[in-house]
């Protein structure tokens, strides 16, 4: 119940200091890590835009420090010559990295749960993998290339290729189920 602006001010720049002192220890941090190692950085390419659900928890994203964050390791990756990839997430915590199922039923809150091959990790690793996997697939980078501007053509034409790697996995399964 903050009923003056100075002292509502004075309230948001305190808490403004404190998430961009926690954002800079973390990249630092981060950075320090990473510096002398040969690593491929890969994020989801995420539209904050694209997630309107109401008014309410609109502005309350606003002040989401997912954004600066993101801003302030591409800085600084930049800065000492690394290189980050934005991949498509499109299906990411849905796709079972072993056998390539995708199907919403694999992912259940926080546990991942493949129904065809019974793979089973925590849901946010499994998308970290899909999400590293992608960085280096030259298939999806041609479809998010191709329809960058057009999100159902990309996801449909994703969705396909998918479940062609399935197929795929099947078919070797099932070769190799006859030698």
């Amino acid at each position: 119940m903050l009923q003056g602006k100075k002292s509502l001010n004075r309230v948001l720049r305190k808490y403004s200091h404190a998430v961009e002192s926690e954002i800079s220890c973390a990249v630092k941090s981060f950075v320090n890590d990473i510096k002398d190692k040969n690593v491929l950085i890969s994020v989801e390419n995420l539209n904050i835009l694209e997630f309107d659900r109401g008014r309410k928890n609109n502005r309350r994203d606003s002040n989401w420090a997912r954004g600066q964050l993101l801003e302030k390791i591409k800085e600084k990756l930049t800065w000492i010559g690394k290189k980050i990839v934005e991949v498509e997430p499109a299906y990411s915590s849905q796709e079972c990295p072993v056998c390539h199922y995708t199907d919403r039923k694999n992912r259940n809150g926080k546990h991942f749960k493949c129904q065809y091959c019974g793979y089973e990790d925590d849901a946010d690793h499994v998308g970290a993998i899909n999400i590293k996997n992608r960085a280096e697939d030259e298939e999806i980078k041609e479809i998010v290339k191709k329809y960058q501007y057009n999100k159902e053509k990309r996801h449909s034409h994703l969705k396909k290729l998918l479940n062609a790697r399935h197929k795929a996995y099947l078919d070797s399964a099932v070769a190799g189920a006859t030698i």
